[in-house]
């Protein structure tokens, strides 16, 4: 893997701000400053730029800043590689992230503004979404609405439904981030509520009848199982002090569960979790399927 396309994490949080992502190729981060200083009309002759407060705050100087002096300025700012998840063994110290624990596998979960409603695909993502698939959408809209503007760096052109979510008829698509934190507030609900299997690599599973009522039939993951009931414990009102109150159809999935009871939101996640059948382990072996073979030791238990 080339040096452009390795992935590093930046440790600064001031320059985790100023491009909108915690982690990144240095093609996207060199690509993302650049488009700043275009977009701010910071950029001077001869492949330098003056830095404003934003700038000087990331970097640590004010003036004009070349760009041969980039990768010695970023240097200290980034790590190579994707950040350990926090208590894993190499994980860095925290010290060491400016007070700040980059962990890919646990990304964070955002309410959207009502502009952003506009873009967003699912009802689900319009209660309770993540930044990356924040991104992602607005992303795959500019492609599919043809607005994107193939230059150097690329830029999105804004048409009626993206221009409340920008202030400029265009954007760099490398500081598409910085713009959408504004359109995103923390949920009440946090991935700390929900158990491991949030975080394990994504399996198909089917919910039973009690959840299908919740959420819909049909297999899914079991990531996308728990974001489901997540929006709709928002979009219900079901939360209460930081805890759950149980409806009819929560009461439903487990049977000493009654409505109006309260209960944690990690309890009712992990019931969720338990609702669903697993499709892979459901699967029959044919009968002459070599584990389905006698042996001693079975031919042992058989007998008794």
């Amino acid at each position: 893997m080339s040096g452009q396309h390795k992935i590093y994490t930046m440790t600064s949080r001031r320059l985790r701000d100023l491009i909108g992502s915690s982690e990144c190729t240095l093609s996207h981060l060199y690509t993302s400053i650049w488009g700043y200083a275009r977009l701010h009309g910071l950029k001077r002759p001869r492949g330098t730029l003056q830095t404003d407060d934003q700038l000087a705050a990331v970097f640590g100087r004010r003036g004009v800043i070349h760009y041969s002096d980039l990768p010695q300025l970023l240097s200290p700012l980034i790590s190579l590689g994707r950040a350990s998840p926090p208590g894993s063994i190499g994980s860095p110290s925290q010290a060491g992230y400016d007070g700040f624990v980059a962990d890919v596998r646990r990304p964070k979960l955002y309410r959207p503004s009502d502009e952003l409603k506009f873009v967003l695909q699912s009802q689900r993502q319009r209660e309770i979404c993540t930044f990356e698939e924040a991104v992602n959408v607005v992303k795959n809209y500019a492609i599919d609405k043809g607005l994107i503007l193939d230059v150097h760096p690329m830029f999105i052109v804004t048409d009626s439904v993206l221009r409340p979510l920008f202030p400029a008829a265009s954007v760099p698509l490398g500081m598409l981030g910085n713009f959408l934190w504004y359109a995103l507030s923390p949920s009440a609900i946090v991935t700390t509520d929900f158990p491991k299997e949030y975080f394990a690599p994504p399996t198909t599973v089917t919910p039973n009848p009690a959840l299908a009522a919740i959420i819909g039939g049909g297999s899914k993951t079991s990531h996308e199982i728990l974001l489901d009931v997540a929006a709709y414990v928002i979009r219900e009102g079901l939360q209460k002090e930081g805890r759950v109150v149980v409806d009819d159809r929560l009461a439903a999935l487990n049977s000493s569960w009654r409505a109006g009871c309260v209960i944690d939101k990690l309890t009712l996640f992990k019931r969720v979790v338990w609702s669903t059948v697993n499709e892979a382990a459901s699967v029959e072996l044919p009968v002459r399927h070599p584990l389905r073979r006698p042996t001693a030791l079975s031919k042992i238990f058989d007998a008794v």
